[in-house]
């Protein structure tokens, strides 16, 4: 791979031998003679390398390093030194000098240094871009939304990442809470280490306590050899219990046993594992309700809520959509017009009870039956469903036994249109903001009636 170099000498020889060497390699070498050269280069471009020797007409190796440091503090300064002046060399080294070689220096030894220097700062530019990427997917950055709600959302994960304490995250299915969680971890002190998600209620309830704590061989039918618990796998990390409120009582006092005593105990096993973890919780369910009933214990509850950090619902923040539309489009491959401005229109009406989740789904959708051309409203309509308010009613109930239960959505719709049209005397756009709705749904709503 070919690097940019800066060497800095004013013996020509010695800067000759450099340049050779350097190019013999494949990169892309410049030479200066002194620091003004150096300060000119160094403003000008990026070096990947800077080779300079201590000892220069206008100053000092040791001020070429302090200037690469300030411009750019990973970039790799390699120091030229005489016999005389080692000492100084290994003071260069400890103010972030990466090594040095010394006059008259063997060629391998001086190719063999900037190999080694390149590959450290190939490292950190490979381990700073995976870090822009892993912020990007699990970090604040991931978070989507400009209104107040979502921003009030990033600010309660700054103030939780600041701490160590037990989150409770609440919100309705599908609005992001592991989204959240992995958040709060990648932005706290246990970024580096484990971050370990476990859907409680997604568990069969008989291999719940195997799961979280781990189990011996032969400790049930089919565990035919040792195996960590999540909560050992997340040890110096954080765990994240998705659904938490869905865990039966006897699990809840084992998991009580852990925050407060800080270890595990394996099924099958009479010994007990220390872990250091970090419990971060979430429920689409009002944990105070499944307290007052019975299902979750008090003491669990005010373990794992020390730090509550609830997310609005989709339709609380609908300005929203465009933006989250946006960044699902890019993150499949489509431009921004792949999705009509009358389709996002119709979004924005939607409640979205399964919130972001059913966002994505319906693009999904309308993309599939769109063809490769902008996705229109009657591609994503159908899946526009209203939510039944009236769940566990007569009417539920009549619909859930195939009774007629009174007119159909579609004959409801089209019964408050012609009445919205009626009372404007036919002026759509009047009509539209009665409905609350734009006018390009309004007139496809019509089309969809045969009213226009």
């Amino acid at each position: 791979m070919k690097h940019r170099i800066l060497a800095v000498d004013d013996d020509a020889s010695v800067a000759h031998v450099v340049r050779f060497l350097l190019e013999e390699e494949g990169h892309d070498a410049t030479v200066v003679a002194d620091i003004a050269g150096a300060k000119r280069e160094l403003a000008a471009g990026q070096f990947d390398l800077v080779v300079s020797d201590l000892k220069l007409p206008d100053g000092s190796g040791l001020d070429v390093l302090k200037l690469v440091k300030e411009a750019s503090p990973d970039v790799p300064v390699i120091m030229i030194t005489a016999f005389a002046t080692v000492s100084t060399a290994v003071a260069a080294m400890k103010s972030g000098a990466f090594d040095y070689v010394q006059k008259p220096f063997d060629n391998d030894r001086f190719k063999a240094l900037v190999v080694n220097a390149l590959r450290l700062r190939d490292l950190k530019l490979e381990n700073t871009r995976l870090r822009g990427e892993v912020e990007q997917q699990y970090g604040i950055a991931a978070i989507l939304g400009s209104s107040q709600q979502m921003e009030k959302v990033r600010e309660m994960v700054r103030l939780a990442a600041t701490s160590e304490a037990a989150v409770m995250v609440l919100g309705e299915t599908g609005t992001g809470k592991e989204l959240v969680a992995r958040a709060i971890h990648f932005l706290g002190a246990r970024a580096a280490r484990p971050f370990v998600a476990v859907n409680c209620g997604a568990i069969p309830e008989n291999l719940v306590e195997s799961e979280l704590f781990g189990h011996k061989k032969g400790a049930f039918t089919g565990a035919v050899s040792d195996r960590d618990g999540r909560f050992v796998q997340a040890d110096t990390g954080t765990i994240f219990l998705d659904e938490v409120t869905e865990m039966k009582r006897d699990l809840q006092v084992k998991l009580l046993r852990v925050i407060e005593a800080h270890e595990v105990q394996p099924v099958g096993s009479t010994e007990t594992l220390k872990v250091d973890v970090r419990i971060i919780s979430a429920t689409n369910r009002s944990p105070m309700e499944c307290v007052r009933d019975g299902e979750f214990r008090e003491d669990l509850y005010y373990r794992l809520n020390v730090f509550a950090l609830p997310i609005p619902p989709l339709r609380e923040h609908r300005q929203d959509i465009p933006e989250l539309v946006g960044a699902y489009l890019t993150r499949r491959g489509y431009g921004p017009d792949a999705v009509s401005k009358s389709a996002l229109d119709l979004l924005a009406e939607h409640d979205f009870p399964g919130n972001v989740r059913e966002l994505q789904n319906v693009i999904e959708s309308g993309l599939i039956l769109s063809g490769g051309k902008p996705v229109q409203p009657e591609h994503i309509a159908d899946r526009l469903i209203p939510s039944l308010s009236f769940r566990g009613s007569e009417a539920s109930r009549g619909i859930s036994q195939g009774q007629a239960a009174g007119p159909t959505l579609a004959e409801v719709e089209r019964s408050h249109l012609e009445a919205a049209l009626k009372k404007t005397g036919g002026n759509q756009s009047q009509a539209a903001r009665l409905l609350g709705i734009s006018r390009a749904t309004l007139l496809y709503r019509m089309k969809k009636h045969g009213l226009g």
